[in-house]
This record gives structure tokens, sequence and C-alpha cells, in this order.
């Protein structure tokens, strides 16, 4: 079975999952589901699929997961109310955001909304800590951001993991015309000032490893990822290259 085989099989018994009344019988569910799937996922991988299709495959399982999650949780949340009235992005971020998910790895997501009205800060609120208490206690490891717009920017100014995170996004649930309109002003807001900086900031950090993990290919026991020529300095080229 190739990747794209096993990706249409995950989104179809994905489909499949039926929610449940109450927060038990989701979690029951959802960790059901999981489990399933990480069983395949190894099937797949003793099957040939290399560690990459193995990664992407993997971050397929996750969106899955995550958008029944958040139906479930608007459903939850909201009654009757329209779901694309909340004004909510759910989105991936880092390695998940680039579709190379590792096992055990964690899930990075960011809750990104435009919420002004009480209402609407309730919902988004609710709706956030339905999902997060539910992945956790499913047993996924998760770091997650949730602001508004000007507070994303805010963050990834001040942080350059966040805003190299945030370089990654993509869009797991939302509107995606609110999600390009977002990607638009992150690039013109935090990029676009900051190319000189965030390139000075990718070498500090390239330093900073070679310093720690050596500065040669020449290494007995090399570290693969963060080494020099290894994975972050192959990423560290990518990143720059993007902005």
């Amino acid at each position: 079975m190739n990747k794209q085989q096993h990706i249409t099989k995950v989104l179809s018994r994905a489909r499949s999952l039926r929610a449940a009344k109450d927060q038990p019988g989701q979690l029951h569910s959802y960790r059901e589901f999981l489990t399933g799937e990480e069983q395949r996922l190894r099937l797949f991988h003793a099957q040939g699929a290399g560690g990459v299709e193995f990664a992407n495959a993997r971050a397929h399982v996750i969106d899955a997961l995550l958008r029944n999650l958040f139906k479930n949780a608007c459903s939850f949340c909201l009654g009757d109310r329209p779901r694309a009235q909340i004004p909510l992005l759910m989105v991936a971020t880092g390695g998940y955001g680039r579709k190379e998910l590792a096992p055990f790895s964690d899930i990075d997501v960011s809750f990104i909304h435009e919420a002004d009205k009480p209402q609407d800060k309730d919902a988004v609120e609710r709706i956030v800590q339905q999902i997060l208490y539910l992945l956790w206690d499913i047993g996924l490891k998760v770091g997650h951001f949730t602001g508004t717009f000007e507070r994303s920017f805010e963050q990834a100014q001040a942080d350059v993991q966040t805003k190299t995170s945030f370089i990654e996004a993509r869009l797991i649930q939302g509107d995606r015309k609110r999600f390009d309109r977002w990607r638009q002003k992150f690039r013109k807001k935090v990029i676009e000032p900051g190319v000189d900086g965030y390139i000075q900031e990718r070498m500090l950090d390239r330093a900073a490893r070679y310093q720690k993990y050596g500065a040669t290919v020449f290494m007995q026991e090399p570290n693969i990822k963060n080494g020099c020529g290894g994975l972050r300095d192959y990423q560290n080229i990518l990143w720059m290259a993007d902005v």
C-alpha cells in the first residue's frame, strides 16, 4: 500500500468517528482511533515506507483527529450557532506544519482568531479549552499558542522560534480566506521588515549549535539533527530562503 492509499484510508476511518454526547465517550472514541492508526503506521513502516513517508502519514493522522475534535468542540460549545460565525483558525506550525511528524514528537498547533465581541471571545476560549483538554487526556504532547492576529505578530517579533514556526504555518481548520489574510499580514508586518535580522539570528543559532555539537562533519558520533551538516542546517537553508 502506498502513502496516498494509506492516507485515503485514514481519512475514511476518521469520517466514521461518531460524536459522543459526553466527554468520556469522546475520549474513548479518539483514543481508540489514535491507537489503531498508530498500529497501522507501524505496519506501514514495516512494509517498507521510509521515514519521510511515515512522518507525512502521521501528520495526516493528527490532521484528521484535530479536524474531528474541532468540529465536535464547536458543536458542543456553540449549540445551534453556525461554526462559520466564529473567526477562529486552527493552524499547524513547526515540524507538524511541514507534515514532518516523527513518533512521540510534540504536536505544535496555534489557535489564531479575530474575535472582538465578548460572546465570540468566550466561544473561542471554550472551543480551544475543549480541544486541548481532550488532546492532553488522549496522551499527546501539545505545544500551543492562542491569540489574535496582532498577538501572534507580537509573539513572532519577540521570539525567533515562534517566528520560524509561523513561517511553516499550515491551515488545519477554519476559513481559508482568513488564513491567507493572516499569512499576508504576517509577512508584511513580521518577515519583510526584518529579513536581515532573521538571517543573522539563524546564523547565530547555527554557531551556537556548532559550539555545542561540533563544527565538523568528521565526528565519530555526530548529532544528525543539530550537528554540522545535519537536519537543522538543511532546515536553516530553507527558512532563510523562504524569507
